[in-house]
């Protein structure tokens, strides 16, 4: 493209996909969507869509937070979702969030007993109200079991479908990329 601008994202989007097929090269399959997903963080931190203290809850939870707050329904809330929930209602985008199970609480249910949460909308406002990561977040809270397939959405929304589906791997490409001082090392298995 003659327009600087348009050129510019057409360059970063191509070495973006270049670093991430070859970094894919030497990642167990496991690896790659975690891969993805930090790419997808990183380019959003650096135009600074990222909070820092969402991340921070994103990573580490709620490890020991005190909860604060009486559970509204004990006999499918756990203990654990609640102090997550409460944990996360004391981050300023989430202020309120812990009511909201009080005065929502069949909505927040029906999104807990889903085999899709990832796919749904968060009861209330809240889906309107929170960017992708804070939904991640609140994911994260209530049914971290879907987080991963959160976070498959999230790269494919952000960066694109071609960051969720890894290259294969071409032999080819790689022994052009090799030389005698920098050798091609297969590890077939974890451990092997």
């Amino acid at each position: 493209s003659a327009d600087i601008a348009e050129r510019l994202i057409i360059l970063s989007d191509h070495f973006t996909y270049s670093l991430y097929e070859n970094i894919c090269r030497s990642l167990f399959e496991a690896h790659k969507l975690l891969f993805s997903f930090c790419c997808a963080i990183k380019i959003l931190q650096g135009d600074g869509k990222i909070r820092p203290e969402e991340w921070r809850f994103f990573l580490a939870g709620s490890a020991g937070a005190r909860v604060d707050a009486p559970n509204p329904d004990p006999s499918w809330l756990t203990s654990a979702v609640w102090g997550a929930v409460t944990s996360l209602a004391k981050l300023a985008a989430f202020g309120g969030i812990e009511a909201s199970f009080v005065t929502d609480l069949a909505a927040w249910r029906a999104y807990f007993d889903s085999g899709e949460p990832h796919e749904l909308e968060l009861p209330g406002d809240w889906g309107a109200r929170l960017d992708p990561l804070q939904r991640l977040c609140v994911l994260r809270c209530v049914r971290p079991d879907k987080v991963v397939p959160g976070m498959l959405n999230y790269v494919r929304d952000y960066i694109g479908a071609r960051f969720t589906e890894p290259p294969s791997f071409d032999l080819g490409v790689s022994f052009r990329d090799s030389s005698n001082e920098l050798p091609i090392v297969f590890v077939l298995s974890p451990g092997a």
